[in-house]
């Protein structure tokens, strides 16, 4: 690992207190000192990531397993090159969190809802955030908005979130969502190669003929049939075998078959690949997933020359039920 921050001092400090003031718990201190870490790396390198354009990723080790860094000089770093990709990578074993430092601005990915008080007027502002995830699920979380804090709230999912957290083994948030959601993609893919071997626009019944036959295991069963977890349990099935060598993947579904036929040298694009797939989590893997495949609009609109003109609105209707 690399040099020690030269704010390690202020960390110490706030170890320090901690220790004597006797109220706040383990957990307090533990994540207060995981953003003071944060807050160390913010200074240190936020001129890197504002100069390359690209976020500043470290390996860190930490001085101790309590993280009573009072105790230590400091936490040791090892910078990442500027073009690493943190969807796959994995932290080398000794490390004991993962760091990035970046630049961004705040937007809300959801229109129709109204963001907090407090990022309110960073709504067209840039932020400069470093966020820190340590082996055993602990988040340190510091973000500015030019000299002043920016009141953002430390994350609680988020993709980034969810790379910096399989990065150091950790679990991500489970599914929310069940595989199905795939059927419209694989769909649309089946309408397309059948209107290719038949050279012909597909009317609604043999539009209706391409409706993949899919593991019924993708789909949310009926409130009285349904167990805990039965969503995860879903998309991690799903996970090992998108994880299986060699592609593409088989998972025991004909129409999947001859979707992936459909993409020569390639897996299904709406599935990571076998080496992602098996850095992935089921809830990282349903987030993925979903957001890949394009909106029901753009499905649709991608085989209207496939398709009469009745069974294209049909279609259309039937693809926003899908992804609803």
């Amino acid at each position: 690992m690399g040099p020690h921050c030269g704010d390690e001092e202020s960390v110490a400090a706030v170890a320090s207190s901690r220790k004597t003031s006797g109220g706040p718990s383990a957990g307090s201190d533990r994540r207060d000192i995981l953003t003071e870490i944060a807050r160390c790396l913010i200074r240190r390198h936020l001129r890197r990531a504002r100069s390359s354009g690209h976020p500043v990723l470290a390996e860190l080790r930490l001085p101790e397993a309590e993280l009573v860094l009072g105790e230590s000089a400091g936490f040791g770093e090892l910078l990442l090159d500027e073009y690493t990709d943190l969807v796959g990578y994995r932290a080398l074993p000794d490390s004991d969190a993962i760091a990035v430092v970046a630049t961004g601005n705040v937007r809300s990915l959801d229109p129709s809802v109204e963001p907090p008080a407090a990022l309110t007027s960073l709504a067209t502002g840039r932020v400069e955030l470093a966020c820190v995830v340590a082996r055993d699920g602990g988040v340190g979380w510091f973000a500015t908005a030019g000299p002043s804090l920016a009141g953002l709230p430390a994350p609680s999912e988020g993709r980034l979130l969810d790379c910096l957290r399989r990065a150091v083994g950790v679990p991500t948030p489970p599914p929310t969502t069940w595989p199905s959601m795939l059927e419209a993609p694989i769909w649309v893919a089946n309408i397309r190669e059948l209107a290719d071997r038949r050279g012909h626009k597909l009317s609604w019944s043999e539009a209706l003929q391409a409706v993949p036959d899919l593991p019924s295991y993708w789909y949310e069963p009926p409130p009285a049939a349904r167990a805990p977890g039965g969503s995860s349990i879903a998309w991690e099935l799903l996970r090992i075998d998108a994880a299986k060598e060699p592609v593409p993947i088989e998972l025991q579904s004909r129409s999947l078959g001859r979707l992936l036929q459909t993409f020569p040298g390639e897996a299904c694009p709406w599935l990571p690949c076998s080496a992602v797939a098996s850095w992935m989590d089921a809830g990282v893997m349903s987030r993925w997933v979903k957001d890949v495949i394009p909106p029901a609009h753009a499905l649709a609109a991608s085989v209207t020359g496939a398709l009469t003109a009745g069974a294209s609105r049909r279609l259309g209707h039937s693809l926003n039920a899908l992804l609803a």
